[in-house]
């Protein structure tokens, strides 16, 4: 066998090592998970450890599979190669935090997304980013499939893998940001505007950020909790029009992230009562509720999404070279 010969069996054997290592920690991450669960820890701050992992793991696998995807765009055939390098780049990536600090961060700079924000793009998060480069990547790829010159069965496998993880991505978001979050947070809010009502002030904004207004709803006072954000200037702003004429309470929640930033709710009511201090409207901020129900459903989609997608990528990588030994394996050999 030549040196050659040699390096090369060297570097496919480094390269599955690699594949078989994150496919490794992949189930190591959500049997930890599974056993926080179990266990109780998602009930309490022993989560905080799990659920970041478990967050991380799920944006991991989506960035293989989006490196894949670019792989077979310039790759008619899938090697353990391109497989390994996907891998290792995404979770390099992962590690450094390349997607949410460097990629993300300059297409906000240069106003990319200036058309689905309104005031700003403080509410685009890196996810947003990733999506767009896995849909844009995997229509370049459909294209691909499309044509019978650049067609090739490793390139429609890879395919049905990217559009596996787009459909699933999309149900789980529906399911659980955009359903059983976006339900638990209102319900939360009307809760929260209630004991504003009727709790005594003192106790209410112990632990809350408090600002008490005048009939101008200018501030008069404020009782503010170093770890909770100040209501937005034109929430306070929009909540004077809405509670002076007509007379009820506004709320907003806020999540600025889906990864660990802040989930806020704030809230504006009128005041009828004589509960000190003496003012007209008082509004709050509380970041404390939210931000253990936003952490607990973004670490449950990580953990439903990074199974899902493990299961395709790696499962569906599994599959097609199985397929591939097969065929070589039954292949007839050819006279010489």
């Amino acid at each position: 066998m030549s040196k050659s010969s040699k390096f090369r069996e060297i570097a496919r054997v480094v390269a599955a090592a690699c594949v078989v290592a994150a496919f490794a920690f992949t189930l190591w991450t959500q049997a930890a998970f599974v056993v926080a669960f179990f266990d109780g820890g998602l009930l309490d701050e022993r989560l905080d450890a799990t659920a970041e992992t478990i967050i991380s793991l799920h944006a991991d696998v989506l960035t293989s599979a989006l490196l894949l995807i670019f792989v077979m765009l310039f790759r008619r055939s899938l090697t353990v190669f391109g497989l390994a390098a996907a891998v290792v780049g995404a979770f390099g990536f992962g590690v450094y935090d390349f997607m949410d600090n460097v990629v993300h961060p300059a297409l906000v700079d240069i106003g990319v997304y200036d058309f689905v924000t309104r005031g700003g793009q403080a509410g685009v998060t890196p996810q947003v980013s990733r999506s767009f480069a896995l849909l844009g990547s995997t229509l370049a790829l459909f294209v691909l499939c499309l044509l019978p010159k650049t067609r090739t069965r490793d390139r429609f496998f890879v395919l049905l893998i990217a559009g596996a993880v787009i459909v699933t991505t999309f149900i789980f978001h529906l399911a659980l940001p955009m359903g059983v979050l976006r339900f638990e947070k209102d319900r939360v809010a009307l809760m929260m505007l209630t004991e504003a009502r009727y709790v005594p002030t003192e106790v209410f904004c112990s632990e809350r950020t408090c600002v008490f207004l005048d009939r101008e709803f200018r501030e008069i006072e404020s009782k503010r909790i170093a770890a909770h954000p100040l209501p937005p200037s034109e929430f306070v702003a929009r909540s004077a029009e809405a509670v002076i004429n007509g007379g009820h309470s506004t709320k907003y929640v806020r999540s600025t992230s889906f990864n660990g930033t802040t989930f806020a709710i704030d809230g504006c009511l009128a005041r009828h009562d004589e509960r000190l201090p003496v003012t007209d409207y008082m509004c709050f901020s509380d970041a404390r509720l939210l931000d253990g129900l936003g952490r607990t459903t973004a670490a449950w989609m990580g953990f439903l999404s990074s199974v899902a997608h493990g299961t395709w990528y790696f499962g569906g990588a599994f599959l097609l070279w199985l397929h591939k030994r097969r065929f070589r394996i039954k292949r007839p050999a050819t006279a010489r």
